[in-house]
């Protein structure tokens, strides 16, 4: 994962299926093929700046972080929103996504806090 200051844009690729998720400024996260080049998914819901990008360890997943302080989950497979965790008090400036004996959390920083949601 890298972020381009240029552009505002944080990327992210994985290679089960050799995709490249962009996050940016527009609110947007936008999954490529790297095979063509074509735009596979526009993911939407976001109502401030990607801040960060996390897959999961099966490639089934797609979490973003953003300014609006929410951590939107997307179904890599149909595209279709799986989650909506609120409640931190902050924007969202790194995002992990763990499995632990079948559940998922994602976890964020900020300043030194630590919030997980299950």
């Amino acid at each position: 994962v890298f972020l381009a200051s240029k552009t505002a844009a944080l990327f992210l690729y994985t290679k089960a299926y050799a995709l490249v998720f962009k996050g940016s400024d527009d609110c947007l996260v936008k999954i490529w093929s790297s095979f063509d080049g074509r735009l596979h998914s526009t993911l939407r819901g976001h109502s401030a700046e990607i801040t960060d990008l996390a897959v999961n360890y099966e490639n089934t997943l797609i979490a973003a972080g953003s300014c609006d302080k929410t951590i939107r989950v997307w179904c890599l497979r149909t595209c279709a929103p799986v989650a909506v965790l609120q409640g931190h008090s902050g924007s969202i400036t790194s995002l992990q996504v763990k499995e632990l004996q079948s559940l998922y959390y994602a976890v964020c920083f900020k300043r030194g806090f630590i919030q997980c949601f299950i």
